[in-house]
């Protein structure tokens, strides 16, 4: 069996997250979770992570937050967790309909809950299911 994104939604800690395009993906594979903290993050992947990021290093330029997550879409990613209020504010339709053609998640969390409270149920989730099928 596998952990879908749909899965990781069900997290008490992503309880107030909002699922706000890409909602025909939410049935994608989780391989990993990572933060995806510098512009080139999509470099580093190789399909089926689940990205979080708050946008901080892509900037505020609604262009290049459409090759980041055009890029993200192109290496697999199963879907992007953001905080657009912490620093950018709000996500353009752009990307909301970039998102919603290709089938790609993007998941509004709240500012306030820490990457590191949602990185550890995610990997207990992983490794769970890996455990349960050994």
């Amino acid at each position: 069996m596998e952990i879908t994104v749909a899965d990781i939604l069900e997290n008490k800690q992503l309880a107030k997250a909002k699922v706000v395009a890409g909602k025909k993906g939410l049935k994608s594979s989780v391989t990993t979770v990572t933060v995806g903290e510098v512009p080139d993050i999509a470099e580093w992947l190789k399909g089926g992570e689940l990205v979080l990021s708050t946008l901080y290093a892509v900037g505020e330029k609604t262009d290049d937050q459409i090759k980041f997550v055009d890029k993200l879409i192109k290496a697999k990613a199963c879907a992007l967790l953001v905080k657009p209020k912490r620093f950018i504010g709000k996500l353009d339709a752009k990307i909301i309909d970039l998102a919603e053609k290709k089938n790609f998640p993007i998941i509004e969390v709240p500012p306030e809950i820490r990457w590191t409270e949602i990185v550890g149920k995610i990997y207990q989730q992983i490794i769970g299911e890996h455990l349960a099928f050994q």
